[in-house]
C-alpha cells in the first residue's frame, strides 16, 4: 500500500499533446518578433554606417571644398579607377590602407597588394549575405589612349573586397540616348540593351574628355572624374541622393562578373555596366528589395520593402521600394529644381 501511494504518476498522453501545442504556439509568436527584431537591427545598423559614409565625405568637402570623384579616368596615362570610397578613406580612420595606396600607380597595379583587399565592415551591409570577395572582376591592364580605355581582358578571381554601397550616378538623360525622369520603371537591367537609362549602355553619348559615366550625360553626384561643389547641388542637399546601397547578386554560373557586385577600390573597367557598378548606382531602374538578389545598376537591399539611401546634408532615409519613378529620378539629379517639396514629408507618406 505505501509503495503505491509513493508511486509517481506520469503525463498522460493528453497533457503531453496539449504542452507540445503551448510549446509551438509560443515559438511560433516569438521567433517571428526575434526574427524582426533582429532585422531592425541590422537596418540600423546599416543607416549608422551609411551615415558615417556621409559624415566622412563632408569631411573631404571640408578639406578640398569639392566632393571625391566617383572615379579617375586620365586622359593617355594608366588607367586608374579609384573610386569615391577610396578617397574618403583618410576621414573614416583609415589611414594605414589609404596610404599603402600608390595613386599614380593606376588600379590596374595597385590591386594585387594583399593590404588592399582587406574586409571594410563599414562599407558592408549587415544584412547582406553575400561573400566578402567579389568572385570575379574583369580589370583594365593596358594604357588609356586619348581617353578611350581597351575593354578588359584580364579576370581577377576571388581577389576584390566587396562593397554595398554605391555612389549615386543618376541616370542617362534623354538628350544623351537614355530616358526621361517620368519614363516607366525599368523592373530588370541586367541587360543593358533593353535599359536605356543604366550605367554602361552603348546608347551613350559621349562627350568629348569624359566617355563612361560622366556627368554631362547623368546628372548624378558621382560620376566620371566629377569634381562637385556644395554650390553646384541646384536641388539642395537634402532633396539629393548621394549614395545608396545595394545587395550582392545571385553568381553568375559560368564565374564571369555579375552586374551589382561592388568593391570599394574603384571601377576596375569603365567599359561595362558591371564594372561602373563596382562604385556607382543609377535610377533609370526601381529599386531591388527581395530575396531573388537579381544583376542591376540600380539600388536595392535585403532589407523588408525598400533600401537605405544617404542624402546629401548626411541624413538617410529608408526609401520604399515602389516609390513613383519620376521622384525617384529627380532626387538623383543635382541639376532638377526640386526645392519645393518636403522631402520627409513626401518620403513618409509612400
Amino acid at each position: 500500500m505505501l509503495n503505491q501511494k509513493l508511486r509517481r504518476r506520469g503525463f498522460t498522453v493528453v497533457e503531453t499533446i496539449v504542452v507540445l501545442g503551448i510549446a509551438a504556439i509560443l515559438c511560433a509568436i516569438l521567433i517571428p518578433a526575434i526574427q524582426s527584431s533582429r532585422q531592425n537591427a541590422r537596418l540600423n545598423q546599416c543607416k549608422e554606417r551609411l551615415k558615417q559614409i556621409g559624415l566622412a565625405l563632408h569631411n573631404y568637402e571640408e578639406n578640398y571644398k569639392t566632393f571625391p570623384p566617383g572615379f579617375v579616368l586620365g586622359g593617355n596615362d594608366r588607367y586608374h579607377g579609384w573610386s569615391w570610397s577610396v578617397f574618403i578613406m583618410p576621414f573614416m580612420d583609415s589611414n594605414r590602407l589609404y596610404n599603402a595606396i600608390l595613386f599614380e600607380s593606376g588600379l590596374q597595379s595597385e590591386y594585387l597588394k594583399k593590404d588592399l583587399h582587406t574586409h571594410m565592415a563599414m562599407f558592408r551591409c549587415p544584412s547582406d549575405a553575400g561573400p566578402d570577395v567579389v568572385a570575379s572582376v574583369a580589370i583594365i591592364t593596358t594604357p588609356v589612349v586619348d581617353w578611350v580605355v581597351t575593354p578588359a581582358s584580364v579576370h581577377v578571381k576571388n581577389t576584390f573586397a566587396r562593397s554595398n554601397f554605391f555612389g549615386s550616378a543618376g541616370y542617362l538623360h534623354a538628350n544623351a540616348g537614355g530616358i526621361e525622369a517620368s519614363d516607366p520603371a525599368t523592373s530588370d537591367s541586367a541587360d543593358v540593351n533593353m535599359n536605356k537609362g543604366s550605367l554602361g549602355t552603348p546608347a551613350t553619348k559621349y562627350s568629348l574628355l569624359h566617355k563612361y559615366a560622366d556627368q554631362e550625360n547623368f546628372h548624378g553626384f558621382f560620376g566620371q572624374n566629377s569634381s562637385v561643389r556644395i554650390r553646384d547641388i541646384h536641388d539642395g542637399l537634402s532633396n539629393t541622393i548621394m549614395v545608396g546601397e545595394r545587395y550582392t547578386p545571385r553568381p553568375s554560373l559560368n564565374g564571369q562578373q555579375v552586374i551589382g557586385d561592388g568593391g570599394w577600390l574603384g571601377v576596375s573597367d569603365p567599359t561595362t555596366a558591371a564594372a561602373l557598378a563596382m562604385a556607382l548606382g543609377d535610377t533609370s531602374i526601381d529599386i531591388k528589395s527581395n530575396i531573388n538578389r537579381q544583376p542591376t545598376t540600380g539600388f536595392g537591399s535585403s532589407h523588408y520593402g525598400g533600401a537605405n539611401l544617404l542624402l546629401g546634408d548626411g541624413r538617410v532615409r529608408t526609401v520604399n521600394a515602389k516609390i513613383n519613378p519620376k521622384t525617384y529620378r529627380d532626387l538623383s539629379d543635382i541639376d532638377e529644381i526640386y526645392r519645393n517639396i518636403d522631402i520627409d514629408e513626401m518620403l513618409r507618406n509612400l
